[in-house]
């Protein structure tokens, strides 16, 4: 009996009853994932560009970031000069394309990173300044330098030094070969222009700074220098530092503004990673049209609050997408699983972001052997890196959840003030770069930051605020308000350092009606230098304003409408204050909440080794959970009352996650199928047969199995060098009365699989848990399951090292380890592949 079209709908996870329609927002280009795309040497050709285009649209992707490179060995007469006529020529015909096929194109302004090239003026070159007698420092015995560094990883025509990040002059004349270039060769589509993370190292001078500083801090900084250096009493050296700091902040801020007006005066947005600039993070996040994040290595739950950051921008600002570098470094090269990489995506989607873009995919020309052209870091997201085979089953889990994410508004429990000022008043140090490698320098000290950590614990969505976005702050019916964004209150950790404006800003929303909650104790000082006697007055008259009155864990202390809380720790304010929180971190899940105009969407991720099952409480009364793996798997969520009101079930297995959109209870909705067990899992203990599809270095024999293992353990060596797909086939014979439903357990598969049942595709299976049920599909007799599992490339890479075979044919950096050593696979273990099991059949309701 053959199973009907709606039976196997359900099978592949694509239907959960009888819904044919997509139940996910209509997805834009942005809510596909992105991918920097790395062009070796410029060495592109069309036919080459279009076949990759056309495979990227294939596989799911929204859009791609062109970013000029080093070359490629034995490719020079491929080679093309940055922004030369053929240059453009391929950028055009690629725009081209990339429109036809719905493909965006961003652009890098620059090859390599940071900005810079031959054309770099060298009073335009990234600069330094020190002394060697800080007690004798001035403008002449300073230790001046310039050209501090060339661009890294840099293509032809791009080679040359750094520019000046603190310049906008420097920036003008730099632009000056792209406005040429656009002039001639006019390129139509770029969506936006990128700046990656700030790396102009040692950069601390430029040659504007004396009157810059002058005109931003109100005072000469030429008589100060000694104190600049470090000499001095340390009370007036931090705050010479703190004025120090803060303009080189204002310096690079505006200069990613010039750059801005320049991309979007071309009819392109931009994309700019801040982290690593020595800077007010916030406000320059907030400088780019679309802020930048990344993740690098691992996933730490204690760095979430420092990518959050660039989230906090945008919603600060009220426009929508926060974009990440994805998955760099994640793992070694062609070690990594799709497992890994949606365990990395779910980390980034609760960090805020929703626009991901892969690092990455490097060009490779249509003749190029396998393994194809490959990037020094990790992970190869492309035709080559030995992950394509379920990249569109990946994609489409992207495009699915970041379509809810696009379509809706982070909905924030508190504002979390930024204390950038008492960042910067210390006596340590000079320029103060807040980079993703040294969290715990800086920020990870800092009480703001370690109460951020707390908060995300408790279940507190929040988003960081800085001194300038705190100006333009109101007060509405006792929310503090920018633009159409709003938050129920304002919650500052102790900060020793606080602007006099902002701490008067702070008071005069207290009065409108507004709650600020404090943890610890009120500033004691302002920050700087200018005039700073002064200022301390007027900040010790604003504090004489405030008279607190114990209330169980907290003291208040009203001022007109509203009120200032304070608690020595969060768990005081969080008894004490009303900072709303959710509870999911109670069954051991991670979650965001995000508000829709007809509801409020949830994301739950259950990142822990356990299985999840218990009520949790939601903002909503009705909720229907939606399966992000399928497009039309969506039911009633089961729902009690208690006394803290509505709560709804979550069953999630170890690594699965699940979006709940809030339901109008007028319109019917089946019951979410909630897996229940019937009596015990059988072992499919039957003989498989082992068939090698594709893939290489060459085809293994097919075989035999009389039990499931790694097909790696096969003394022949060509399974073991073998990366690829094979099928494994077995009959699942069934009584004559057979149950509605079965849950088909793969248990541990290396690295992907797809499942098919009497010939026809079931699923695709590529992240844990490797599970579906099968509804009504498995009939009396002999049933033929087919399982075809597709492991990553290492163990091919591997066999290329052991055979010394020339792979490894890229310029300057070539290829490296992830611990930054020369690559050698050839001492890798063998890594277990293929259907390892063991599998299982169980009935269930």
């Amino acid at each position: 009996m053959r199973a009907s079209l709606p039976k196997l709908l359900v099978a592949l996870g694509l239907l959960c009853m009888t819904h044919a329609e997509t139940i996910w927002p209509a997805a834009r280009s942005t809510a596909k994932p992105w991918s920097r795309w790395w062009w070796h040497g410029s060495s592109v050709d069309p036919a080459s560009l279009t076949r990759q285009l056309e495979q990227f649209s294939q596989a799911g992707l929204g859009g791609v970031e062109i970013c000029p490179i080093y070359g490629v060995n034995g490719y020079d007469d491929r080679e093309k000069k940055f922004l030369s006529d053929e240059w453009m020529k391929m950028l055009h015909h690629t725009c081209v394309e990339g429109k036809r096929l719905g493909i965006g194109i961003d652009l890098t302004t620059g090859t390599g990173w940071p900005f810079g090239g031959p054309w770099v003026k060298r009073e335009h070159t990234s600069q330094s300044i020190s002394w060697k007698k800080p007690a004798e420092a001035s403008m002449t015995n300073a230790q001046h330098r310039d050209r501090l560094m060339a661009v890294k990883r840099a293509a032809p025509g791009g080679e040359g030094p750094v520019l000046d990040p603190f310049s906008t002059k420097a920036l003008a004349q730099y632009l000056e070969p792209f406005d040429a270039a656009w002039k001639k060769h006019t390129p139509s589509g770029i969506r936006a222009q990128f700046h990656d993370s700030f790396e102009y190292y040692g950069a601390n001078w430029t040659p504007e700074f004396l009157p810059e500083f002058h005109r931003l801090r109100g005072y000469d900084l030429t008589p100060y220098l000694p104190a600049l250096a470090g000499h001095g009493e340390a009370a007036i050296v931090e705050r010479i530092k703190h004025d120090y700091r803060l303009t080189l902040s204002d310096l690079h801020i505006r200069y990613m503004q010039h750059w801005n007006r320049w991309s979007n005066h071309k009819g392109s947005l931009t994309r700019n990673q801040g982290h690593g600039a020595p800077c007010n993070l916030i406000d320059l996040y907030a400088a780019a049209d679309i802020p930048e994040t990344e993740a690098y290595g691992g996933l730490p739950d204690h760095h979430m609050p420092m990518l959050q950051m660039a989230a906090s921008a945008v919603h600060l600002k009220g426009s929508t997408l926060v974009s990440a570098e994805s998955f760099t470094w994640l793992g070694d090269h062609f070690q990594t699983a799709h497992a890994d990489l949606k365990a990395a995506a779910d980390y980034l989607w609760l960090s805020g972001v929703n626009h991901l873009f892969f690092h990455g995919i490097p060009f490779t020309p249509n003749d190029a052997p396998w393994p194809g052209w490959q990037f020094y870091a990790s992970v190869n997201m492309g035709p080559h890196g030995g992950l394509w085979h379920a990249m569109p089953a990946f994609n489409a889990y992207i495009t699915r959840v970041q379509s809810v994410l696009q379509s809706s508004t982070y909905d924030a429990d508190a504002l979390v003030y930024f204390p950038i000022s008492d960042l910067f008043q210390s006596a340590r140090g000079q320029t103060m770069a807040f980079t993703m490698h040294n969290i715990e320098q800086y920020f990870g000290k800092h009480p703001f930051y370690q109460s951020a950590v707390a908060l995300r614990e408790a279940g507190v969505q929040f988003d960081f605020i800085s001194d300038r976005f705190l100006e333009d702050a109101e007060v509405k019916e006792g929310r503090i308000v920018l633009g159409q964004q709003s938050w129920p209150c304002l919650y500052l950790s102790s900060t020793r350092v606080m602007p006099l404006s902002t701490l008067k800003k702070l008071v005069k929303l207290a009065r409108a009606g507004a709650t600020i909650c404090l943890e610890g104790e009120l500033p004691q000082t302002v920050e700087g230098f200018h005039r700073f006697a002064e200022r301390e007055q007027q900040l010790k008259q604003v504090l004489a304003e405030f008279s607190w009155e114990k209330a169980g864990s907290v003291s208040i202390a009203k001022l007109g409408q509203g009120r200032w809380i304070r608690g020595a720790k969060v768990k005081d304010l969080l008894t004490g204050a009303p900072v709303a929180r959710e509870s999911w971190q109670e069954l051991g899940l991670h979650g965001l909440r995000q508000r829709a105009s007809d509801g409020m969407r949830y994301f739950l991720v259950n990142r822990s080794d356990r299985a999840v099952d218990g009520f949790l409480p939601l903002r909503g009364k009705n909720f229907v959970m939606m399966n992000p793996l399928s497009d039309h798997q969506q039911g009633l969520a089961q729902k009690k009352l208690t006394s803290r009101g509505a709560e709804f079930r979550i069953k999630l297995l170890p690594g699965e996650s699940m979006i709940l959109r809030e339901h109008d209870e007028t319109q019917s909705m089946p019951a979410w199928p909630y897996r229940e067990s019937i009596g015990m899992p059988q072992l499919l203990a039957t003989e498989w047969q082992l068939e090698f599809l594709q893939g290489g270095p060459s085809l293994p024999a097919a075989r035999k199995l009389k039990q499931l293992q790694p097909w790696t353990l096969d003394a022949s060596d060509d399974a073991k060098h073998f990366s690829g797909t094979a099928r494994y086939r077995c009959t699942v014979v069934m009584p004559d009365e057979v149950a509605q439903r079965y849950e088909l357990d793969l248990g541990q598969v290396a690295d992907s699989a797809e499942v098919r049942l009497h010939g026809k595709p079931v699923a695709s299976l590529w992240a844990r848990p490797f599970r579906l049920v099968l509804d009504g599909l498995l009939k009396p007799g002999e049933n033929v399951l087919e399982i075809d599992v597709t492991n990553v490339a290492a163990n091919r890479i591997a066999h290329l090292d052991r055979t010394k075979q020339p792979w490894k044919i890229f310029k300057q950096i070539n290829i490296v380890s992830k611990a930054g050593k020369p690559f050698d696979a050839s001492t890798w273990p063998t890594r277990p592949a293929g259907l390892i099991g063991p599998v299982t059949l169980q009935a269930v309701k």
